[in-house]
């Protein structure tokens, strides 16, 4: 959340400035049929009516946006500001991790580039003190060969819902 304090104040007060044009209006609409009022006070307390409407309308709208919402799911990794500090649009206010599915990189000779496809599995082994091996698919094979190592990139997609992998 950012700081609430000046749009809640914002917000009861334009519901305050609503409830009375509103009630307002509705003395006036009565006092117009009844022939005391005139056309011009009804057309006036129905616009301040509708400017406080409008006017409510967008400091709720305003209030709403000092919820901050994480545009994915997953898990906290860090928070890079600290409570009371200043940010400015587009500054990163926490980082999000999903490790559900993990992504490997790797980079594979042209000489065996032609054993790969996509969605094909393949078993790729990790660790140096506890090897295991890990199951995976075949995401992504680049087109293009880098000329300076003579390799492919190629990506695994491999599960880790049970996030034992980082």
């Amino acid at each position: 959340y950012l700081n609430t304090d000046l749009a809640i104040a914002a917000v009861n007060q334009a519901r305050a400035d609503y409830k009375f044009s509103l009630i307002d209006y509705q003395r006036v609409d009565e006092l117009r049929a009844s022939g005391v009022s005139t056309a011009q006070e009804l057309d006036q307390a129905r616009n301040r009516r509708d400017r406080a409407k409008a006017l409510l309308d967008r400091t709720t709208a305003d209030m709403k946006r000092c919820v901050v919402l994480a545009p994915i799911t997953g898990h906290l990794n860090r928070l890079p500001i600290e409570e009371g500090e200043y940010v400015k649009v587009g500054d990163p206010l926490a980082e999000i991790v999903d490790l559900s599915i993990l992504k490997v990189v790797l980079d594979v000779s042209e000489r065996d580039i032609v054993f790969l496809q996509r969605g094909q599995s393949l078993t790729i082994t990790c660790g140096l003190v506890k090897p295991r091996t890990i199951t995976g698919r075949v995401t992504y094979i680049s087109d293009t060969v880098d000329e300076r190592t003579l390799t492919t990139r190629v990506e695994v997609s491999i599960p880790n819902s049970d996030r034992r992998l980082r």
